[in-house]
């Protein structure tokens, strides 16, 4: 350096990766004792870039995907899920989307930040929106930002949302996924046949409806009016939760003689009514009919009802037969198929009605050997014969109905029940429950196993070479009962109560006393 001049240094700073960079800058003048200069320099490389912790985007966080999830992103899935919405009509071209999201974007970095946003449709079904497709934060600002899905058709619908900084190599994206969802209702039967009634008499049939979808459903009936009056409903309309059935109930009475065959249905559509999604056709067909002989069955019932039996109970249900006719006629019961037919008794199969007031009393008993179940089932015909032409004047199909099921129980300790070491003569006392799961009391009793085993214990010699046998083991002390309890000694076990009745859903605790 000159005398009574300076110069400039440049310093350049050219990183190559992102970090905080220091450095101490030394000078000296050569060839002197002067002191050194010391000059420190400081550098920053850093990317462009936004806040990237899912809990400081997205407003709601779950960790497992299920069926209750809503607009959330799933850290399981690593997915943001709109959930099952409803599908609706297409948008407008500057409509927003039915279903849409906000989410928070901030700046951390030094330099303002450019976004471009884009979208991967992987369903080719072009169903997303996004409010802009690009913007530029400002170092520390925080803005908001808009997607939305607007399902038509019912499906499952996925894409990448994605975003790419400028200067920054490692874009953001999220995976959307949106499940388009119509209610769904499935019917039981898609026929309401009341067969032949007779006048006077009511017979009612049920359909059940069972909400198969995951959105609520709203049904309602239509087309009752063309029925008449003869027909009446327990309920035109209502509302079904997703997994949930409903019993519809239609029952049938004519003071007239009459032949329908019309039909009804069912339509289903979202909770706000909006539009009808499905149309579930039903038919309706029945006669009503007199004839010179009534029937009747036992109060409260108006067809062979014979509800929940176990498996191998018998029920009976008598019907009285009538003669309003002059002459006597005759009645015979058929039943078809076999299968149907060895499930009853019928005494008598056959026979013939006086005239006046002599009826006739006909008891059915069911029986079933296995698990069946039946409703407002066919099989029974009751048939009326002239007995001058020996013509046949009716024909009256008895609908039946009944289940059965075995005693259903569990017990809360299927493993060994292990007592450990016990002191001598100091009693252990364990336990076990049985539950009654089904809808009949069953009884039950705990026995000895044939040829338990019995400890048995080494033989020793004391100190004169004598040998000495241990003692057969002494059974368990009862101890006392309350009431009518029952008990069994097993060895050293002492079980109590060893037998007893359990109610539905009620659950008994046997203990076992261990002492030796």
């Amino acid at each position: 350096i000159p005398p009574e001049s300076e110069i400039t240094l440049s310093i350049m700073f050219d990183a190559k990766l992102i970090g905080n960079y220091n450095e101490i800058l030394t000078f000296n003048i050569l060839n002197s004792k002067t002191d050194t200069a010391k000059l420190q320099v400081r550098g920053i490389c850093a990317y462009p870039d936004i806040d990237r912790t899912l809990a400081n985007i997205f407003p709601k966080i779950q960790r497992k995907v299920d069926s209750e999830i809503s607009n959330a992103f799933s850290t399981d899935a690593q997915e943001f899920h709109f959930g099952s919405v409803l599908v609706i009509k297409e948008r407008t071209k500057n409509q927003i989307p039915q279903y849409h999201q906000s989410i928070n974007l901030h700046n951390i970095s030094l330099f303002p930040t450019e976004i471009t946003v884009s979208l991967t449709d992987v369903t080719s079904k072009n169903i997303w929106w996004v409010e802009k497709n690009s913007f530029v934060l400002q170092p520390d600002e925080t803005s908001e930002f808009q997607f939305g899905a607007h399902p038509v058709t019912p499906d499952i619908y996925r894409c990448q949302l994605l975003f790419t900084i400028k200067d920054h190599p490692e874009p953001i994206y999220y995976s959307l996924v949106c499940e388009g969802c119509a209610p769904t209702v499935e019917i039981s039967n898609f026929q309401l046949d009341f067969e032949k009634v007779l006048l006077s008499h009511t017979k009612t049939l049920s359909i059940n409806f069972t909400n198969t979808g995951k959105l609520p459903a709203f049904w309602r009936v239509k087309g009752t009016q063309q029925l008449g009056t003869n027909f009446t409903f327990n309920q035109l309309e209502g509302t079904l939760k997703p997994r949930k059935s409903f019993k519809f109930e239609s029952t049938f009475e004519s003071s007239k003689a009459l032949s329908i065959k019309k039909n009804i249905s069912i339509e289903i559509l979202d909770l706000e009514k909006t539009r009808v999604f499905s149309t579930l056709p039903i038919g309706v067909t029945v006669e009503a009919f007199d004839v010179n002989f009534d029937y009747q069955y036992p109060k409260g019932i108006d067809h062979l009802n014979f509800g929940m039996l176990k498996v191998g109970q018998t029920k009976a249900i008598p019907i009285v037969l009538k003669n309003k006719g002059k002459y006597p006629s005759q009645f015979k019961i058929s039943v078809t198929p076999q299968r149907v037919l060895n499930l009853f008794t019928i005494n008598p199969i056959e026979g013939v009605i006086q005239p006046g007031n002599a009826p006739v009393t006909i008891t059915f008993t069911f029986c079933a050997k296995k698990i069946v179940t039946y409703q407002n089932a066919k099989g029974v015909i009751l048939s009326v014969i002239d007995s001058l032409t020996n013509v046949t004047t009716a024909e009256i199909p008895l609908s039946f109905s009944a289940q059965t099921v075995y005693s259903s129980f569990t017990i809360d300790s299927l493993k060994p029940i292990d007592f450990g070491s016990t002191p001598v003569n100091v009693p252990v006392t364990k336990s076990f429950k049985i539950t009654n799961n089904g809808v009949f009391p069953f009884e039950y009793e705990v026995t000895g196993k044939e040829g338990f085993i019995v400890p048995i214990e080494p033989v020793v010699q004391d100190n004169k070479k004598k040998k000495i046998v241990p003692k057969s083991p002494v059974a368990a002390k009862a101890r006392p009962r309350k009431g009518n309890e029952k008990s069994i000694s097993i060895g050293s076990f002492f079980v109590i109560p060893s037998a007893g009745i359990i109610q539905p859903k009620a659950t008994a605790i046997v203990e076992i006393d261990y002492n030796c």
